[in-house]
């Protein structure tokens, strides 16, 4: 995950990983290098239920698992997280304007803002196609989004 998310200018923190095997079980959980969402799929192999069982509220905490199986479950899963991530901007947002009533600190760049002309974090534009990279068996490796 570090390697991908480096690979696409992405910070680790933004960076999603989507998994339903064993073999998933490192990329899905709690890096070395930091933390970063997860999508646990709905249909994934009792190994993943299991580890999901033992790890602590905090480790959970950015993990989502959609009803949709497959591309649907990934996509279903995106779309929480992103919506998780603009809640929390909107009230740091909200804050920091109530807290400076004559001028308020511009907010960092995000996909709200870039409703009001200004860029979003990376370049990407709200509803601009995703950055992807196919692995050796053609699945999605990598998506290169920020918020």
């Amino acid at each position: 995950m570090a390697y991908l998310a480096e690979k696409f200018g992405v910070a680790l923190e933004d960076a999603v990983a989507a998994g339903d095997s064993g073999n998933d079980l490192l990329m899905l959980g709690r890096l070395p290098e930091g933390c970063h969402p997860a999508i646990v799929m709905s249909n994934s192999h009792p190994e993943v239920w299991d580890w999901l069982a033992r790890i602590t509220p905090e480790e959970r905490a950015w993990i989502y698992t959609p009803k949709a199986e497959r591309a649907a479950g990934i996509v279903e899963g995106l779309k929480a997280i992103v919506a998780v991530k603009l809640k929390a901007h909107a009230e740091r947002a909200s804050a920091s304007r109530r807290s400076s009533a004559h001028s308020a600190p511009p907010c960092p760049p995000c996909v709200p803002c870039a409703a009001e002309g200004r860029s979003v974090r990376g370049g990407v534009q709200w509803g601009a196609p995703l950055r992807t990279t196919a692995g050796a068996a053609g699945r999605v490796v990598a998506v290169g989004v920020t918020v």
